[in-house]
């Protein structure tokens, strides 16, 4: 058993430093032959699960059913504890970063997703360490900012990968890495880290002969600082002072393994050949069938049908594919790229998506740059139209939101610009299209302008009665012809007869019917009459 051969010794702080919950968990499990260490720090807001304790409790349960170091298995127990947590999400989703080693105390692998780490430490001095998945790392490996800079930057809890995540989850799993005797391993969340860096790490390993002692130097140092937001904090040392060594006996053992393996790989081999000889003839018939197809599907791309030369490639390539023949397996793979490409594009194109139908042929044309078959200006004429056809969707959008606006008007030469371009790009359906919008946004015109003829037409009226109400008949009169003009002009024969009655009115009261005359109304006096008394 490699665990009674072997010499690890562990210690670990996990704390909630300023905050009221700890969202961090470590773990560790050593099995006779195998050893898994795991911290993890819950990165969601969620104060009733905790994200951390219930990712690592699932790859606990995967590991120690099946102890492993297989890249495949723990990529798998990754993936079923990030699926653990998406299917646990309630109010808020569930994340959370995790740092993982495990040995079968000679070698390790570790696996890392977000942004919790391993500090490898050999002879006192500091190795190496594991990569963030944040943005602040891929800065740095970009050459953007420096490799010390990602602990204090402000992208390096922007991460870009962590347990939890819906789509494209990939953690990182190193390769097998050789362990030497004293070597030790630190695991640690970003709590720590972003407090302690790598000089300090170091120095407080320098006087502790325990990992206990490690740890406690590590917090000591951390608390100091005295932070006035200080995150929860987790810190794992791993002490491997004796690594287990493979005896003489095992690697007989070994070696009697690999012979036992490799008999029957041999004694099928020489039935491969046998049968290749056998059927020397078979494939020659089909090394003529592929040379064919080959050809036809050469024609068929001069010819513009793509559609036909996919297929020919595709039997082409089957035909390949029996053969094995890997250096033409390149050169009809990327015929076949080029081809499908080209025939997505027109399907593309075909559906009126057209954004994705120019992406389709660019992709064709950058890989066709040296393909003596393929037309480059039929692959240019493609994409030329695609993009005036977009463009011309473009205008018409454009001309969908000054409508949306109401700016009629404005739409109107929009669309007719739009048109114009349809024209003479021969784009039917959206000619259809425009001169329909055209023709609605004509009718909205003509209904804007009644409704202004119609404001206008009630204003003069209401113009009018103001006058008439302060006797200035003259100006009364003014505004009701212009208010009978307007309603003339709306056909609103309810409008032109009433204003003709005030129209009516307002003249009598500019005309006045002529007074009687005065000697008529009043009777002379009787001659001899006197009208003096006395």
């Amino acid at each position: 058993m490699r665990k009674d051969n072997s010499e690890f010794k562990t210690s670990f702080t996990s704390e909630a430093g300023a905050f009221a919950i700890n969202k961090d968990y470590f773990a560790f499990v050593e099995l006779d032959d195998f050893a898994c260490y795991v911290a993890a720090d819950g990165i969601d807001s969620d104060e009733d699960i905790k994200s951390a304790e219930l990712a690592v409790k699932s790859i606990f349960a995967d590991f120690t059913e099946k102890p492993t170091m297989s890249r495949r298995r723990l990529k798998r127990y990754m993936i079923n504890a990030s699926k653990v947590l998406e299917q646990e999400s309630r109010s808020v989703r569930l994340k959370a970063s995790l740092i993982m080693i495990v040995t079968d105390y000679s070698k390790i692998v570790w696996v890392c997703t977000g942004n919790a780490r391993l500090y490898h430490f050999r002879k006192g001095r500091f190795n190496f360490k594991s990569k963030d998945q944040s943005l602040a790392q891929m800065m740095a490996e970009a050459g953007k900012i420096d490799e010390y800079e990602i602990d204090q930057h402000e992208e390096k809890n922007n991460l870009v990968n962590y347990l939890g995540k819906s789509n494209n989850f990939t953690p990182f799993i190193s390769k097998k890495y050789k362990l030497n005797d004293g070597d030790v391993m630190l695991l640690c969340t970003s709590g720590l880290w972003e407090n302690v860096n790598i000089n300090e790490m170091t120095a407080a390993l320098k006087d502790a002969e325990e990992p206990e002692q490690f740890i406690d130097s590590l917090e000591e140092l951390l608390l100091s600082k005295q932070k006035r937001l200080l995150s929860n904090y987790t810190a794992a040392a791993i002490f491997g002072n004796r690594i287990f060594k493979e005896s003489n006996k095992d690697k007989k053992d070994y070696i009697k393994k690999i012979a036992a393996v490799m008999l029957p790989i041999l004694m099928i081999s020489a039935g491969i050949i046998t049968y290749r000889i056998i059927n020397l003839k078979k494939q020659a018939t089909i090394r003529a069938q592929l040379i064919k197809s080959e050809s036809n599907g050469d024609e068929f791309i001069k010819d513009g049908d793509f559609d036909k030369a996919l297929k020919e490639y595709q039997d082409a390539e089957a035909d390949l594919q029996k053969l094995k023949i890997k250096d033409k397996q390149k050169e009809l793979d990327k015929k076949c790229k080029i081809t499908q490409y080209i025939v997505d594009g027109d399907k593309n194109f075909k559906d009126k998506d057209y954004e994705k139908a120019e992406k389709n042929y660019e992709k064709a044309k950058k890989l066709a740059d040296e393909e003596k078959d393929y037309d480059e200006k039929e692959l240019n004429k493609k994409i030329s139209q695609t993009n005036d056809f977009m463009d011309i969707l473009a205008v018409e959008k454009q001309g969908d939101t000054q409508l949306e606006n109401q700016d009629f008007a404005g739409a109107k030469e929009t669309y007719t610009k739009a048109k114009g371009l349809a024209d003479k790009f021969s784009f039917e359906d959206a000619k259809k299209d425009l001169k329909a919008k055209i023709q609605d946004a004509d009718s909205k015109i003509a209904d804007l302008d009644k409704k202004q003829k119609a404001v206008q037409g009630t204003d003069s009226e209401k113009q009018g009665d103001d006058s008439y109400a302060a006797k200035d008949y003259k100006k009364a009169l003014e505004a009701y012809l212009t208010a009978q003009s307007t309603y003339q002009q709306l056909n609103n024969l309810q409008g032109v007869l009433s204003i003709e009655t005030k129209i009516k009115d307002v003249q009598e009261k500019l005309n006045p019917p002529a007074a009687l005359d005065a000697n008529k109304s009043t009777p002379a006096p009787s001659e001899g009459t006197s009208t003096n008394t006395k």
